[in-house]
């Protein structure tokens, strides 16, 4: 270590006396002096900074947190300007430094967490601090809670995964749900116990909904997300839900969902689920028959699914080669019609737009090739059938005869 030493401001010119036995003002005038340092330990929960900390080490040691009262600054000629203290805290709690009617860093309180230390320094009138930053844990990292630590480079594949929490039944979302990401499937409340105001502008977590019903969020009291007091979670939706503070909001929660394709491969039918809440579904689909066939629907609508097969279902359709079929009603098996007949093994493409709601509707455009020769028609039709149920909650294409191979997608609008 480097020794430390003080030196008179004025030095002698004039040469020490011979006479060693005489102890003078002279004598030894120009030489060094040793300065230590003062220090102290502190156990407790409460302290009072002294004048006489001046150039000590005040260490706090308890796990608790800690008080500490520092008197103004130059009051009764102590604590004048140039009052210097080290400060450091070594416990595990926080210690709070609170000056008497002096500010500290323009503030009222300076606040030091396990780790940090502090260099105090009087200008006789107010305190200044210096604080060292910690390094912040991996923890404090994800939830970002404490800009007071500083945050060193890192490899991000090195940082641990967040693990999704799955949930299949009602939860509230508490405070340590911060930047958490949830799994949610079946028809419940999402609710929450933590309050904008006690989360804090930057909360965050998303949500994805892997089931085929409507989870709905609901906020504390009277908060609101995206500006209404619910907000529903609708099959297969995924978003980020933010918090400022006050309210909620959402980042990426799309207005047209990818809900789920059927991959057929020689199969008689294709059953496919109309989840709840969606207002209009997009079903496309490209499709090839071993028979010359037509494709047809059936829809359900009480969940089961029991496909409607007694009921009515009306249509309308148009070719491009300008025959118009005449309007009709169809009862048992035979529904509309999404596509002509088409030659074995040729392949039909196809786009449905469905309302599922009381008297489903829906509009339907194709395009075939029906014959050897490579003819295309396009075909496009319309229909609905009234059940009195409340939607559709289910939809099954099926051949005429034969089996059917294809891909079928339905998107659902309306989130």
């Amino acid at each position: 270590m480097t020794a430390k030493s003080l030196r008179h401001k004025f030095i002698s010119a004039i040469a020490d006396g011979a006479d060693a036995t005489l102890v003078r003002p002279q004598a030894n005038w120009n030489d060094e002096h040793n300065l230590w340092l003062g220090g102290r330990s502190v156990t407790g929960t409460t302290d009072t900074l002294a004048d006489s900390d001046h150039l000590s080490l005040v260490k706090y040691t308890n796990a608790g947190s800690i008080a500490v009262t520092l008197p103004q600054a130059g009051a009764s000629s102590q604590f004048i300007a140039g009052w210097t203290a080290f400060i450091r805290n070594v416990g595990t709690g926080d210690v709070t430094i609170t000056p008497t009617t002096s500010t500290i860093n323009a503030a009222s309180t300076l606040l030091l967490h396990a780790g940090q230390g502090a260099l105090l320094f009087s200008d006789g009138t107010n305190y200044d601090a210096i604080i060292n930053a910690v390094k912040a844990s991996t923890a404090e990292v994800l939830a970002g809670t404490d800009d007071s630590k500083f945050v060193t480079p890192v490899n991000a594949a090195l940082l641990p995964v967040v693990a999704t929490s799955v949930k299949s039944a009602a939860y509230n979302l508490v405070a340590a749900d911060r930047n958490a990401s949830f799994s949610v499937s079946g028809s419940w409340t999402f609710g929450h116990t933590v309050t904008a105001a006690s989360a804090g502008a930057g909360f965050r977590y998303t949500i994805k909904n892997t089931g085929l019903a409507t989870i709905t969020i609901d906020p504390a009291g009277s908060e609101t997300i995206d500006g209404a007091t619910t907000l529903k979670c609708l099959a297969k939706q995924a978003f980020t839900v933010v918090c400022d503070g006050a309210n909620w909001y959402t980042i990426g929660r799309s207005n047209v969902v990818m809900i789920t394709q059927a991959l057929a491969s020689a199969v008689a039918t294709v059953d496919m689920t109309l989840p709840p809440d969606y207002t209009m579904f997009d079903i496309e689909y490209q499709h090839s028959h071993s028979a010359v066939i037509q494709l047809n629907m059936l829809l359900a609508f009480d969940g089961v699914p029991n496909f409607i097969t007694t009921g009515n279902y009306y249509y309308q359709t148009l070719y491009s080669n300008a025959s118009t079929s005449t309007a009709g009603a169809f009862t048992a098996q035979v529904v509309a019609f999404l596509s002509r007949s088409l030659a074995a093994g040729t392949a039909g493409l196809g786009r449905l737009l469905l309302w599922p709601t009381t008297y489903c509707t829906w509009i339907n455009q194709n395009s075939v090739v029906f014959d050897a020769g490579g003819s295309r028609y396009i075909e496009h039709s319309a229909g609905w059938i009234n059940t009195g149920s409340p939607r559709a909650t289910n939809i099954r294409f099926y051949p005429g005869s034969g089996n059917i191979s294809g891909t079928f997608t339905i998107f659902g609008h309306g989130a």
